[in-house]
């Protein structure tokens, strides 16, 4: 009777230990010291060891997102935290992490992840802030974040596709119609929003006419 390497690393994730991170800093230190000198900038950096460091950093988002997924969300926040340290450049990394903090709410961690990294778009960073505000029935907030980066990116799609959402849910046609029609004065090409403000518009005409009628 006996264990296959692979089985034993699954087995390994499906079961962690409760009070440590250790089984994963172990697993993976091996790889760890072999780039010492990752986040060190004076240390040149070819396409080739930058594509091997970032797989590395993949790795502790494999683990992750098995943590995230059985309800140990800190351990899976610390663990790419610590994937983060050794990779800072891992741009895949940087967006699991900003992703993890807005599903687990933690506002202040996001805030500083955005303001202090040096790495990744800063506007696909604060779709993940207008997320977490929208989990957290801050519609206000989360509609203020998505019209400042639209402001500053109107071609920003994840943006307007995430305030479309929150319009839609909101049940306000109108703010609908107002950034679709901005999308496609910046975007004149996007035949999709085209048939979107014709539907649009198409609503309101109801609407209008059912107002009428009921002030008859």
């Amino acid at each position: 009777f006996f264990f296959s390497s692979s089985s034993f690393f699954f087995l390994m994730i499906r079961r962690p230990p409760r009070s440590t991170l250790f089984p994963y800093t172990t697993l993976f230190r091996s790889e760890r010291m072999r780039f010492t000198g990752i986040n060190d900038k004076s240390v040149y950096k070819n396409a080739t060891t930058l594509r091997l460091t970032r797989n590395f950093a993949r790795s502790f988002m494999r683990v992750a997102d098995t943590l995230q997924k059985i309800g140990r969300s800190d351990e899976a926040e610390q663990l790419i935290e610590r994937a983060i340290q050794d990779v800072p450049h891992s741009i895949d990394a940087l967006y699991f992490l900003a992703d993890l903090y807005s599903k687990n709410h933690k506002e202040k961690k996001l805030l500083k992840l955005i303001q202090n990294t040096e790495y990744g778009d800063s506007h696909q960073l604060e779709t993940y802030l207008g997320r977490l505000y929208r989990r957290t029935n801050q519609q206000d907030k989360a509609e203020q974040v998505y019209k400042k980066i639209l402001t500053e990116d109107p071609s920003f799609r994840k943006a307007f596709d995430d305030l479309m959402r929150l319009y839609y849910k909101k049940r306000d046609p109108e703010k609908m119609k107002i950034i679709v029609q901005a999308w496609i004065d910046n975007n004149p090409y996007d035949p999709q929003m085209n048939a979107i403000l014709e539907s649009l518009d198409k609503e309101f005409e109801r609407l209008n006419k059912k107002q009428n009628q009921d002030n008859k």
